[in-house]
């Protein structure tokens, strides 16, 4: 008989929002008032939702709550797996998983099961796979026997299965897309492993020279004379006879000249040649900088290169290295075209000495009418006066074009003020000739108008007289008082 427990130490007291949710029906006689919040019984209960379970009365006490609101497990046509996901719920074994149903489990549920696929292929995997994961037999990642096994699908490469040394593994017992590795014996007798799925792309490593047969396929045996230069002493104990002629492998070699360098086997195999004797790497003493070029090689620059130092490198290297005048000027350059005689960029006007070489201190005047906004983040600072560079302008006037910094230099002014281009409403022909302007021609001069040229202008343009006679003239010409040649001629009949 159960002992009778005090109100003031019952579930009822102790933990009456608890209490709440005791099932009223199926607990019998068993109510929260007569029994304690420490029992380790199992009893039903039914939160809000209505949703019922069974949990010991101390696990609810220290926080655990309702299975179903919780997620952990299934709500029936909420978030069970039928409801979910009924396209997977539909490959349920069913017969397999006993009272087991597709809509009494979560579709995250860590559960194995069985399930059957349209073609009644059978297997176990847990649900939570399933979103990721459809039918081994079908996707070949199981075989079955007479249809997806390496013996039916590829009976060649099943030829060269290894009789002995794969155990009681067969090639019927695997699909051609398995990653596991087996061992494989070639008509000629190679044995070697590899992934089934990589045979179908690789051959015999032996027969196709990626792995060597001594006396067979190795760089000595092929290649005797490549193999004397093969380094004598900084291989270690890989010798030529341990490679093939395709290897990729880099080691080191020693031509007949006693040079020493790294390369590939491959790349010595298709005529790679030593990099000293063919002029690719300096000789330090006969074919380097400092050696050819010992006045060049003194501008050098002794910090910015690192551990890159002028008899490192050759004359017609295209490499871009550092470099400092006699005057202190540092610059980047490629060593080629030093050699060819470019010299400092700062010496020679090239680039601008602030303070000393840059427009602003060498012209002033000029650099007063370099446009303030047109120029982007180039500044007058920037740019010698010698400079090939076309900027934009802007004179007192107000007038703005571009122009050639070194033209503007040698004196070249402002095309609207010295009447070179037109400015419309005050020098343009429309405006100081109008009269001449009625003859321009308006079709065979295209886009070009008589408000776009000055009176001055030496271009040669189509005009047309009243009378509709055509003839192609100077502007210049025109504007002088040269009227219709037709005309005059028939005025002098």
């Amino acid at each position: 008989m159960d002992r009778k427990i005090k109100f003031e130490n019952s579930l009822a007291f102790k933990n009456p929002n608890l209490a709440k949710d005791w099932h009223p029906t199926k607990n019998g006689n068993m109510k929260p008032d007569n029994v304690t919040a420490s029992s380790a019984k199992k009893v039903w209960w039914q939160c809000k939702k209505s949703d019922e379970w069974r949990a010991t009365i101390n696990s609810r006490a220290q926080g655990a709550g309702c299975p179903y609101c919780a997620g952990q497990r299934a709500i029936k046509g909420e978030t069970d797996l039928a409801t979910v996901n009924p396209r997977i719920a539909k490959e349920w074994h069913p017969t397999k998983n006993g009272d087991l149903k597709p809509d009494s489990v979560k579709v995250q549920s860590g559960k194995k099961v069985w399930w059957l696929c349209e073609k009644g292929h059978e297997w176990e995997t847990r649900i939570s796979h399933r979103h990721i994961s459809g039918c081994p037999y079908c996707s070949g990642k199981r075989v079955i026997e007479g249809e997806t096994d390496l013996a039916t699908v590829n009976p060649q490469l099943a030829k060269e299965w290894h009789p002995t040394k794969n155990r009681i593994l067969e090639p019927n017992d695997v699909t051609a897309k398995s990653g596991r590795k087996v061992w494989w014996q070639c008509k000629k007798g190679h044995e070697w492993k590899a992934t089934i799925s990589q045979r179908h792309i690789h051959n015999c490593p032996y027969c196709v020279g990626h792995r060597v047969i001594k006396g067979e396929s190795d760089l000595a045996t092929l290649n005797p004379k490549l193999a004397k230069e093969w380094h004598p002493t900084k291989n270690g104990n890989l010798k030529s006879n341990d490679v093939t002629i395709k290897s990729g492998k880099k080691v080191w070699w020693q031509c007949e000249n006693g040079h020493e360098w790294e390369a590939t086997v491959a790349n010595r195999s298709k005529g790679g040649r030593c990099p000293y004797c063919s002029g690719r790497r300096p000789i330090k003493g006969e074919t380097d900088l400092v050696t050819i070029n010992p006045i060049l090689a003194k501008e050098w620059h002794s910090i910015k290169n690192g551990k890159l130092n002028p008899d490192d490198v050759m004359v017609q290297s295209n490499k871009k290295v550092w470099w400092q005048c006699e005057k202190r000027h540092e610059w980047e350059a490629h060593i080629q075209g030093r050699s060819l005689g470019s010299g400092c960029p700062y010496c020679s006007g090239r680039r601008p000495i602030k303070g000393e070489t840059d427009l602003i201190t060498v012209n002033p005047e000029l650099a007063k009418e370099w446009h303030p906004t047109m120029n982007g983040s180039l500044e007058y600072e920037g740019v010698t006066a010698k400079s090939g560079r076309k900027v934009w302008w802007q004179c007192e006037n107000g007038h703005e074009w571009e122009e050639i910094v070194s033209n503007r230099s040698k004196g070249r002014g402002c095309p609207y003020c010295s009447g070179r281009r037109p400015i419309k409403g005050e020098t343009d022909l429309a405006t100081v000739n109008p009269h001449l302007a009625k003859e321009w021609h308006l079709i065979k001069n295209g886009n070009m108008k008589p408000d776009q040229v000055t009176a001055r202008s030496v271009r040669k343009v189509w005009w047309q007289c009243e009378k509709g006679h055509e003839w192609r003239a100077m502007i210049s010409n025109r504007a002088i008082g040269r009227g219709c040649a037709q005309c005059r001629r028939s005025y002098s009949v």
